[in-house]
């Protein structure tokens, strides 16, 4: 993650320098070479291209013969940052190219900063959720795509026998490690260790199928009931 964080916030850094570099061009215009222009941004964008094809490639789930299909797939934040970086620099070289081809033609020097001001937005806006996951992550910001409507149906409803759950924590260390702990309460004082055995393995297992692969589950009894959720998410 902290790999994911720098390598992105640099990739921010250098698009909103680039934003900056194209408005003093805009306000102070040069006169520049278009063939240039056209022959280099085509040479980078067949390699930078290729290279955001191979990273892409490498962030596709396998798909394995034994049924692990109903896990959730994470996608692994230093691949996608240097993803990232890679087609920055190809639409980037794209700009370049129909900047080019437009200087050429039509002598419209200011194309240059236009498009280099758009695909940077675009880029910038792309990397942000990379970028904040990162950051909350380094932060230890708890923050999951899973409402707490559905996590509520998957512990209270899982067994009779539970009647509260308090102390919920969920910590996302790395970009493929979810980790959730709580307790539950149950009803009954006298249930057998191997019920709540049972109780917890049922929760668990919903767990996982949600995207969630470190699960600790405590089992109180009624005197622990706390009558609130205290919810960390």
């Amino acid at each position: 993650m902290m790999a994911a964080f720098v390598n992105t916030l640099f990739l921010f850094i250098t698009m909103f320098y680039m934003i900056y570099e194209a408005i003093i061009r805009f306000i102070n215009p040069e006169i520049i070479e278009p063939i240039y222009m056209i022959v280099v941004g085509f040479v980078a964008v067949i390699a930078n291209g290729i290279s955001a094809y191979i990273l892409s490639k490498m962030q596709v789930p396998s798909c394995p013969n034994h049924d692990h299909s109903h896990h959730h797939h994470e996608e692994d934040a230093n691949i996608k940052s240097a993803y990232l970086h890679m087609l920055s620099d190809a639409l980037i070289s794209v700009g370049v190219i129909i900047a080019g081809i437009f200087i050429y033609f039509f002598k419209i020097y200011y194309i240059d900063s236009a498009l280099t001001i758009l695909f940077s937005i675009y880029i910038l806006n792309h990397s942000y959720p990379l970028l904040k996951k990162s950051f909350c992550s380094l932060m230890d910001i708890n923050i999951t795509d899973i409402s707490q409507d559905k996590l509520e149906d998957i512990i209270l409803n899982s067994n009779d026998n539970i009647v509260e759950y308090h102390d919920l924590h969920i910590h996302k260390p790395s970009s493929k490690h979810n980790f959730i702990s709580f307790h539950i309460v149950l009803n009954d004082d006298n249930i057998a260790l191997k019920t709540s055995e049972n109780i917890t393995n049922d929760i668990r297992h919903k767990l996982e199928h949600i995207g969630f692969n470190h699960i600790l589950i405590q089992v109180d009894s009624n005197k622990c009931i706390k009558n609130n959720i205290n919810c960390s998410l």
